[in-house]
């Protein structure tokens, strides 16, 4: 797992918080809510 995380993100298996933000620009976030309900079409806050 330390391997793939380092190749694949260029962080180590259990990045620290200061690992995690020198590479945050390169990938997208989601949020995932168990139980929620979706709108098909619909977008979260501020997006257009």
């Amino acid at each position: 797992m330390t391997s793939e995380a380092r190749y694949y993100f260029g962080v180590s298996a259990n990045p620290s918080l200061e690992e995690l933000q020198e590479v945050v620009e390169n990938y997208p976030v989601f949020r995932i809510v168990d139980g929620a309900r979706t709108v098909p079409g619909a977008h979260g806050p501020g997006s257009k």
